[in-house]
């Protein structure tokens, strides 16, 4: 993390001003440690991070570009490729569009043939805003060596109870079902709209 911050100044990039994606099983859990190693202070997990790739790939258009010469190019084959192509992902040849770029590449002349079939974009959902009123309780606690303090005693809170707006100071970890989010000591926790979490630095260590 500090080799890589200081690879990044070296290039005229401020660390700080970049915000760490976590997503993974395990990159709610050391997503905050790592972020802070390389001098960033502002991490972003979303509510599917185990299944963040999975989640992407669906929610992508299916899209096969074919590049030929220019004095190569033949749209009746290209075309007959992409149409075969798209029935392997299980698209007619009616429900592609079908786009050809012209373009120069090393001073040569070159067409690609992109054949495109979009799918449906799903937005995120807005989550409940918290209740004013409402105390967001921890379901537990336990005993967690932190860096740099020592063994303390650690609320542990349930990521499905925590509503939009809800802000935690670390140290503190907030369970799921597919991951845990560790909030260090010097991090606060923010649940955003979108129900993401939003952790953030603020230099102070609380014990």
């Amino acid at each position: 993390g500090r080799r890589r911050a200081e690879e990044l100044r070296a290039r005229g990039v401020d660390p700080a001003g970049a915000t760490v994606l976590a997503f993974g099983g395990n990159g709610a859990t050391h997503c905050a440690g790592i972020a802070q190693a390389a001098g960033i202070g502002d991490v972003m997990t979303l509510p599917f991070s185990p299944v963040f790739s999975a989640y992407g790939a669906s929610t992508a258009d299916v899209r096969h570009r074919y590049e030929v010469r220019a004095d190569q190019y033949d749209e009746q084959a290209l075309r007959a490729r992409a149409e075969r192509d798209m029935r392997g992902e299980g698209f007619a040849a009616g429900e592609i569009e079908v786009q050809v770029l012209r373009f120069q590449r090393d001073g040569t002349d070159w067409v690609a043939l992109e054949a495109t079939r979009e799918l449906p974009h799903v937005e995120l959902a807005r989550i409940a805003d918290a209740d004013a009123d409402a105390a967001t309780e921890p379901k537990g606690s336990c005993e967690v060596r932190w860096q740099d303090v020592g063994v303390l005693a650690t609320p542990v809170y349930s990521r499905e109870r925590l509503e939009t707006g809800t802000e935690l100071r670390g140290p503190t970890l907030v369970d799921s079902a597919t991951t845990t989010c560790v909030v260090p000591p010097g991090w606060t926790l923010l649940v955003d709209e979108h129900g993401a979490e939003r952790l953030s630095f603020d230099g102070t260590r609380q014990a």
